[in-house]
C-alpha cells in the first residue's frame, strides 16, 4: 500500500458533489439496462 492512500484525502464540496453525480449517472445507466432485459 502506498503512503498516498493512507494519507487522509481532503475533499472539496465540489469534488464530493461531482463524485456523487458520477455515481448516480452510473447507477441510472445500469438501472435502464436492467429494465430493457
Amino acid at each position: 500500500m502506498k503512503p498516498e492512500f493512507i494519507r487522509p484525502i481532503s475533499l472539496d464540496k465540489k469534488d464530493v458533489i461531482q463524485f456523487f453525480h458520477i455515481l448516480c449517472v452510473q447507477y441510472l445507466r445500469l438501472w435502464k439496462q436492467q429494465k430493457k432485459i
